[in-house]
């Protein structure tokens, strides 16, 4: 839920080329259920509250409507959540949400997949966190 608002202040370059900018922001909100370690911030291994689905709801508003009025369309560029042993069904609630959340609002999102954020074994080949990536998909059919 952060400071989306500082979209507002984005001083936007002029485009050489038409149509070819847009806006990219990070999302790891909220924060103490996101990272392993948020010591700024109350830490939960639990997400789904109707508050949390509310606070959700609201930044893709603000990030939807900051950006449009800027003229540009938007992504999250990051967004997810770390692996903290044993939530990962609290994760996939929290991945399905705010996927679809982003998407109603006209914003597609990408999935930090590195380190404890990580639903891909590449060394393997293999999904770790098939309800992860199930919940992603699901959310945007």
């Amino acid at each position: 839920a952060g400071g989306y608002g500082k979209i507002k202040a984005l001083e936007i370059p002029k485009d050489t080329v038409e149509g070819h900018m847009l806006i990219e922001v990070h999302d790891y909100d909220p924060q103490g259920f996101c990272w392993r370690n948020a010591s700024w911030t109350n830490m939960t291994d639990e997400w789904g509250s109707d508050e949390d689905k509310q606070a959700i709801d609201a930044s893709m508003k603000q990030i939807a409507d900051d950006a449009k009025e800027k003229g540009l369309p938007v992504i999250i560029g990051e967004y997810g959540s770390q692996d903290k042993e044993g939530n990962e069904d609290a994760r996939a609630v929290h991945a399905g949400y705010f996927t679809k959340a982003a998407w109603d609002n006209g914003i597609k999102c990408f999935w930090w997949d590195c380190e404890a954020f990580a639903l891909i074994d590449r060394d393997g080949l293999s999904v770790k966190c098939p309800k992860i990536v199930d919940a992603i998909m699901e959310a945007v059919k």
